[in-house]
């Protein structure tokens, strides 16, 4: 996390910090296998250039490169919410999101960020990522909506155009 700062510091980009909070109910036995379940789905979630680490317990660390703009985190958010919610019968996640440098710079802050992001997520009933900034979350949440409904849905009946001619 100091190499990824640092080089983010050097080359004036940023990345995102996720953390992933994750209650599954368990039976004697079975923390292993479901810590394992957990990890595999979250693995899937994440790409070649991002990181990803068990922090211990039922929290993993994703580390996501942010290519323009911290717009690009909700999705990735949103499907490592879905990998961890999924990896196990009747689990739920919470997860929280600190940007580098906009929440901060020092790797010790960034995880505490992120970490009372995906706090502040279980608090209001989780279901969706959550921003150290939370009119960061917000605003990204509401663009994205819009998106999937323009994507998944008649443009016509979503999207209402008024027009009002300016005469000189």
């Amino acid at each position: 996390l100091e190499q990824l700062v640092h080089d983010a510091r050097r080359m004036k980009r940023s990345f995102a910090v996720v953390y992933v909070d994750v209650e599954a109910p368990r039976a004697a036995g079975s923390a292993d296998a479901a810590r394992d379940a957990v990890a595999r789905r979250l693995r899937s979630e994440v790409r070649a250039n991002d990181h990803l680490g068990h922090l211990g317990g039922d929290a993993y660390l994703a580390l996501l490169a942010l290519e323009s703009d911290e717009s690009e985190g909700y999705p990735a958010a949103q499907r490592l919410l879905r990998a961890a919610a999924n990896a196990a019968v009747d689990a739920c996640a919470n997860v929280g999101v600190a940007i580098c440098p906009d929440d901060g710079v020092q790797p010790e802050d960034l995880v505490e960020k992120a970490g009372a992001a995906a706090m502040a997520a279980a608090s209001v009933g989780g279901g969706r990522p959550y921003w150290y900034r939370e009119s960061a979350g917000r605003e990204l949440g509401r663009r994205a909506t819009i998106r999937a409904r323009l994507r998944d849905g008649d443009p016509g009946t979503l999207l209402e155009v008024r027009y009002q001619p300016v005469f000189d």
